[in-house]
């Protein structure tokens, strides 16, 4: 009897599927080419987004600008080395997150609050172990990536040829191993981030940037400039403002998210909505890696174009000021990204209402906007 059931889902499954994909061919969209509907809504949506992605990046900025200050920017070439290797792998703890914002959304849609949990837990035993399998490769692959990204075994000077530091790669490397346990506190914070997004709470996930941001900026400044200790110890302020993000992050999801119906952590895992969370996120992040791969490659090279020079200043001039342009263009993304996640959001909440044609409808209208603002931003 158990199997006649199976088998009947499984056809029902396989008719619905048919069904919508019949329905695709034959979309009727109530959309104009000139004019973005709901335009106040998705603004709405993507507005607490943008601002916490645009700290975010503020603060990366005027860390860097502080540590530009110090000891006459000594150690801003090896800082920034160390930022494009780290940055290169900070796409990855999106892999799970961008997937549980989709299946949020879309069961949402269908009304199944007392679901979330078990995506939310399940992205997040999930995304952990992914992110520290990578931790520890990379971790390995450190001293050959770092040296890659220009880092060498000279000593750290100033403008003025004064040594800083005895071993710029050996700093390097204690640096790095740090931020990358940033890594794995994200893991688990940004799957919390995605579900918040998902039930339109973006404005807590701003609210926990702007607070771990601020955190970060002042560890940073009483270091360098109050204690005046070794900038190596800097590198806490990341790894501490992500894991007050985790904490906020944590109780804010808890707060707002129904956890008593399903109790029990390990009993919300479910191998359905890990295996529809991976094929959600998978090409996404694909997508994120490919032009962090790029990016990185391109780093790359600019970090060796000074390498015949004679003194640390000059070997490195070349890849300052490229960290300097690409800071501005990181500026041209953000709303990008913004309105992208709001598209997720609102396209998967219409598929899970299994209505297909306002998903498509929400999409183009999405893509509207996106396109307008890209021109507006480009010519102003």
């Amino acid at each position: 009897m158990n199997k006649q059931i199976d088998i009947i889902e499984k056809n029902e499954r396989k008719l619905l599927t048919v069904e919508e994909q019949k329905k695709l061919k034959n979309l009727k969209l109530n959309v104009t080419w000139y004019k973005v509907q709901d335009f106040k809504g998705i603004v709405k949506a993507a507005l607490p987004i943008f601002i916490q992605l645009f700290f975010d990046l503020l603060i990366t900025q005027i860390n860097m600008i502080m540590i530009s200050w110090y000891k006459d920017g000594a150690y801003f070439p090896v800082v920034s080395k160390i930022t494009v290797a780290f940055t290169f792998l900070q796409f990855t703890p999106s892999f799970v997150a961008s997937g549980t914002l989709i299946v949020c959304g879309n069961l949402i849609g269908q009304r199944r609050y007392s679901e979330l949990n078990q995506v939310i837990i399940s992205g997040v035993i999930i995304n952990f172990l992914i992110c520290c399998g990578i931790y520890t490769i990379v971790a390995l692959l450190s001293e050959y990536l770092l040296e890659t990204m220009g880092a060498q075994n000279v000593a750290i000077e100033n403008v003025n040829g004064q040594i800083v530091e005895i071993n710029e790669l050996q700093f390097a490397q204690k640096y790095y191993y740090v931020l990358l346990t940033r890594l794995v506190i994200m893991s688990i914070a940004q799957v919390y981030i995605s579900a918040l997004q998902a039930i339109k709470k973006s404005i807590h996930v701003t609210i926990g940037a702007v607070i771990s941001n601020f955190i970060d900026a002042t560890i940073v400044s009483i270091m360098l400039f109050a204690a005046k200790i070794n900038p190596f110890w800097i590198s806490l302020s990341i790894p501490i403002a992500g894991l007050f993000q985790l904490i906020y992050m944590y109780i804010i999801a808890n707060k707002l998210i129904d956890h008593k119906t399903n109790s029990g952590f390990f009993k919300n895992i479910k191998l359905l909505f890990v295996k529809e969370t991976l094929r959600m996120g998978f090409p996404m992040t694909i997508e994120m890696g490919l032009w962090n791969v790029a990016n990185l490659i391109s780093n790359v090279a600019i970090a060796h174009l000074g390498s015949d020079a004679n003194t640390y200043y000059e070997q490195n001039k070349w890849l300052e000021f490229h960290r300097a342009i690409n800071s501005i263009q990181q500026y041209t993304m953000i709303l990008m990204i913004s309105i992208a996640t709001v598209t997720s959001v609102r396209v998967s909440t219409k598929i899970g209402q299994k209505d297909l044609d306002g998903a498509y409808e929400e999409g183009i209208n999405c893509w509207k906007l996106q396109f307008i603002l890209q021109v507006f931003q480009l010519l102003f």
